[in-house]
């Protein structure tokens, strides 16, 4: 690709239409996941990270952690807190 620099204008540069650059991103966050989930679909990775999330709020509380503190820290409910640390399920 040449570029004159006085006109600022790249001279041999095919126009590549919306449609061209969509696919382009598309096919781009496609092998991006594919990269992610190699094999497990986007639920099963959302669950473990709640698990992982779970496992260190209940750490977090037996260590001495107010759940205030905990639902302000994770951007959840005081309820919910609660709940993952008595180990109930809505």
């Amino acid at each position: 690709m040449r570029c004159t620099a006085s006109s600022r204008l790249c001279t041999e540069m095919p126009h590549t239409g919306l449609e061209t650059q969509l696919r382009f991103y598309r096919q781009a966050a496609k092998t991006v996941l594919n990269n992610i989930f190699v094999g497990q679909s986007p639920q099963i990775l959302i669950q473990k990270a709640l698990s992982a999330r779970n496992q260190r709020i209940r750490q977090m509380y037996a260590a001495g952690e107010f759940m205030s503190d905990l639902s302000r820290e994770y951007g959840i409910s005081h309820q919910r807190i609660s709940q993952i640390v008595h180990g109930r399920r809505c």
